[in-house]
């Protein structure tokens, strides 16, 4: 899962900041009848020159509005006009307004575009900017709230949680102007904080208020995040350790300043965005999905086109995912007969090896360090292997680390955070390790593969460091159906081309059951936001289907429930790679190269599905040209 980048990076890229107006006809006035072979070689020249100028323009001015975006990518200071990382984003309802107006600003302005006269990767990047303003637009419009995603904060997500962590995990420290910019960003945490409780006001205004439980799991971690006192808190003891690690001169007295603001402003800005939360207590609904908020019905269809890359409908997506939970469950239960375990359906063999002490880790704090020693291992296993089924790989390394103690009561399972753009940060595979119960021996493999390589990691660092791609188009094309899409995709490659579940029966009752994981999704999804299903009835299906324990189920549902559609990416977008793999094994016969179809997937960035479809076509066609 690719928590923040869907969170913060994709969003505020589409929406943008206002450019001056750009002429893209050749030379903006009318041309001789009948022009020469020169005449229309120079048309088409001046028109690219003038949209790759277009897209530069567009991506400057989206990061300069943008200072978290920035530092989630590591982004030179040039490109923002000058120091950055001492900023936070603007946020509430002017916010918006002034990232919807930039959308259809920068949307009139690439429509504007003769795509005739473009490059095939023109036309490509063209597309995507194309769709995601579409997108973005459509989702503004929709009501005043839907353009924020379901809530302002939740339990899964917020200022509250995105802020520590992108400054514990993206903000740079390693002198003191990094050190000023680091005080300094705590220092505008009392301004993101009241822009974002004017926001909660125009949701609640709406009707919008989330569930209790939600209400009740947010508050609980903000009481989590201030319990301790400032000088326990990560946002001061990350800073001190970083200022000893790089022998910052002075270092005591950005302790002193940051210790001072987390108790003037850091603080008391979660104690606000509480008492909002707890007075929307008595005014919460008990249950409630997207379909039963105003616009909701039309609301999820759009979160399903944004996240699924598809047309169909809610109806058609819950009768799909019934289908292929019966389908995998069956394979399950082969495997399962095949080790003797024949009594009880599959969630009771499922819940049987979860308990069985060879597969579990000491829920200790050296079990979990074992835990994540093995992680490595097998990383360290699959990487010689990768050039053979993927044909170019990305240089930028993947480190695992824990999930911070503070959110892992309601963080996913786990999550990638992409690499920086200048190489000096890795990327992040990022594991929550509240309990080890979760994470039996026989699921660990499926979920590396998933988030590091061949999954995340892998696409989307290549996507980061392939050139001729514009930096706009790799981050606001990869939507949730491509890069979830392909990190499920790739865990059946795992087990059926790489073979690295042949001696491993119960490592592949793990891949099937991350597969099974993710079907019913579709039908949870679908429930909760289209069908009237209740958090409980929902977690009851999870829980009897062998897709998850209870701990996780609970955790799950409550995600689908702040996040509506993000959850149905990752089987849409498996089964339309797994068709493109078919359609191009179909029509090239012996011509089909594995990792050249990889490539053909993966090395232009990402694309959304529809798009995609068209570059695999290109690559079937040049590869029977060869």
């Amino acid at each position: 899962m690719t928590r923040a980048f869907d969170r913060f990076v994709r969003p505020a890229l589409m929406a943008g900041a206002g450019l001056a107006a750009l002429c893209l006809a050749s030379a903006c006035q009318p041309q001789a009848a009948a022009p020469t072979a020169a005449e229309l070689a120079a048309q088409a020249e001046a028109t690219q020159t003038a949209f790759d100028t277009l897209v530069e323009e567009i991506t400057t001015a989206s990061f300069r509005r943008t200072p978290e975006g920035a530092t989630y990518l590591g982004l030179p200071t040039d490109v923002m006009g000058g120091v950055y990382n001492n900023r936070l984003d603007m946020r509430g309802p002017e916010a918006d307004a002034a990232a919807l107006a930039d959308a259809r600003a920068h949307l009139a302005r690439v429509m504007a575009v003769d795509v005739s006269q473009l490059t095939q990767q023109q036309k490509l990047t063209h597309a995507v900017l194309v769709r995601g303003f579409e997108q973005t637009i459509a989702g503004f419009d929709h009501s005043p709230w839907y353009g924020n995603g379901l809530y302002a904060v939740s339990q899964l997500s917020g200022l509250h949680i995105n802020l520590p962590n992108l400054m514990t995990s993206q903000q740079p420290l390693s002198n003191a102007e990094d050190a000023a910019n680091y005080v300094a960003r705590l220092n505008a945490f009392g301004g993101a904080f009241d822009q974002t409780l004017e926001t909660i006001a125009v949701e609640q205004a709406a009707g919008v208020i989330p569930p209790k439980f939600i209400l009740e799991k947010t508050i609980a971690v903000i009481d989590a995040f201030i319990a301790a006192p400032t000088t326990e808190n990560t946002l001061y003891t990350h800073l001190a350790t970083k200022l000893a690690e790089a022998g910052i001169p002075e270092a005591d007295n950005y302790l002193f300043q940051a210790n001072m603001v987390l108790e003037q402003v850091v603080y008391p800005s979660y104690r606000r965005l509480k008492a909002a939360l707890e007075a929307q207590l008595p005014l919460a609904p008990a249950q409630q999905g997207l379909s039963d908020l105003p616009n909701g019905a039309a609301a999820y269809q759009l979160a399903i086109a944004t996240n699924a890359d598809t047309t169909q409908t809610a109806e058609q997506i819950h009768a799909y995912g019934l289908s292929e939970v019966t389908r995998i469950q069956a394979e399950m239960d082969a495997i399962f007969q095949s080790q003797g375990m024949t009594e009880g359906t599959v969630g009771d063999r499922v819940k049987t090896i979860s308990e069985d002490p060879q597969f579990r880790y000491p829920d200790t704090d050296e079990g979990k360090a074992q835990l994540i020693a093995d992680l490595n291992a097998q990383m360290a296993e699959i990487a010689p292997m990768l050039p053979q089924y993927f044909g170019t790989i990305p240089p930028q390394p993947v480190e695992i680390r824990r999930v911070p103690l503070f959110s892992e009561a309601s963080a996913p399972g786990g999550y990638y955070d992409l690499p920086s753009l200048d190489g000096t940060r890795p990327g992040i595979y990022w594991i929550n390790l509240k309990t080890t119960a979760t994470w039996p021996k026989w699921s660990l493999k499926t979920l590396t593969y998933h988030e590091a390589s061949p999954g995340h990691h892998y696409q989307i660092a290549l996507s980061l460091a392939v050139e001729g791609v514009p930096l706009l188009r790799k981050l606001s094309g990869t939507t949730t159906a491509f890069a979830e899409g392909w990190a499920l995709y790739v865990e059946k490659v795992a087990a059926k081309d790489m073979g690295l579940y042949a001696n491993d029966p119960f490592g592949d009752i793990g891949r099937l059951q991350a597969e099974l994981f993710r079907a019913v999704r579709l039908v949870v999804d679908t429930g909760l936001h289209a069908k009237g299903w209740s958090r409980e009835q929902a977690i009851e299906f999870m829980v009897s289907s062998g897709a998850a324990d209870p701990i996780e189920a609970e955790r799950e549902i409550e995600r689908y429930v702040v996040w509506p559609g993000q959850a149905l990416g990752y089987k849409m977008g498996m089964a339309e790679m797994e068709r493109l793999r078919a359609m191009a094994e179909a029509e090239l016969g012996d011509k089909f190269n594995l990792p050249g179809f990889h490539d053909a997937l993966v090395i232009d960035g990402g694309l959304p599905i529809p798009i995609l479809e068209s570059r695999v076509r290109e690559w079937i066609d040049r590869t029977k040209a060869g």
